[in-house]
């Protein structure tokens, strides 16, 4: 996975780039510049809830929003991906996440979900890599 850093606004929104030349980001409806803090990239555990789509550099994406409202990008190739290996309740994906280098942009990947394994009759996490 991606070992560098990602960029978020200060409100701890993670940023979608929209530029290719420039440095340009979207946080919400807002175009910025300048105030984004760079973290390292570690996977998390949430529950997603699927919010629509947008166009990212060129590329289709599928918005996730958490139980937090913080609003995540996934491109349709990595949306893909994870149709084949997650179930989806009724819109929401609970699973283990972390970013990805797609470009000049990011995306979000799941890689893990938490299954209930009846012989063992416990909840366990199953990876994707």
């Amino acid at each position: 996975m991606y070992k560098g850093k990602i960029p978020f606004d200060s409100d701890d929104q993670p940023l979608v780039r929209v530029g290719v030349h420039d440095a340009e980001y979207v946080s919400g409806d807002t175009t910025l510049y300048d105030n984004i803090v760079w973290k390292d990239n570690k996977e998390f555990h949430t529950i997603m809830r699927m919010d629509g789509e947008r166009r990212v550099c060129g590329r289709v994406s599928l918005i996730l929003k958490d139980n937090n409202g913080k609003r995540y990008n996934m491109v349709s190739t990595d949306v893909y991906d994870m149709m084949k290996k997650v179930n989806i309740n009724y819109g929401t994906i609970e699973g283990w996440w972390i970013f990805k280098r797609k470009g000049v942009a990011y995306s979000l990947v799941c890689v893990g979900m938490t299954v209930y394994e009846e012989p063992k009759k416990k909840y366990v996490q199953v990876t994707f890599r």
